[in-house]
């Protein structure tokens, strides 16, 4: 009875860290962390509906934390529906980043459209003048 008991318990305890593990790795409770500490308002559950969307998380928390330090408009759809387009978040934080800093006024979606067809918007951005709207067919 002893014997049964300690496999049980044992059994239990290990069960318990191999879900801990993976709920560790699968739900990412340190880039909710990460969002949050950055002052993004984040629940935990829109993590965790993201990871069932198979929304590249990293990518997508790392873009709003970009663009909420830089005080830029942007929604999670926004960021979550380009990534899952097979988009680089990563050029388009980036081209906004850059056409704010040179008085360029690019809205996202313009900015997202330019990244499907494959445009550097950092080259874009960097050729343009400043304080005008920048056409992003003229490339």
């Amino acid at each position: 009875m002893e014997t049964l008991r300690a496999i049980l318990s044992t059994a239990l305890i290990l069960a318990t860290v191999v879900v801990l593990i993976m709920l560790v790795y699968y739900l990412q409770p340190g880039l909710w962390l990460r969002a949050r500490m950055a002052g993004l308002p984040m629940k935990y559950r829109h993590l965790v509906r993201m990871r069932w969307q198979q929304v590249p998380l990293r990518q997508v928390v790392d873009a709003a934390i970009r663009l909420h330090r830089k005080e830029m408009p942007y929604s999670w759809q926004q960021l979550q529906d380009h990534a899952l387009k097979g988009g680089s978040l990563e050029n388009v934080v980036n081209g906004l980043i850059a056409a704010r800093e040179k008085g360029l006024n690019l809205s996202f979606e313009k900015a997202a459209e330019a990244d499907l067809q494959g445009i550097d918007l950092n080259r874009l951005i960097a050729k343009a003048k400043p304080g005008r709207t920048e056409d992003h067919q003229s490339s």
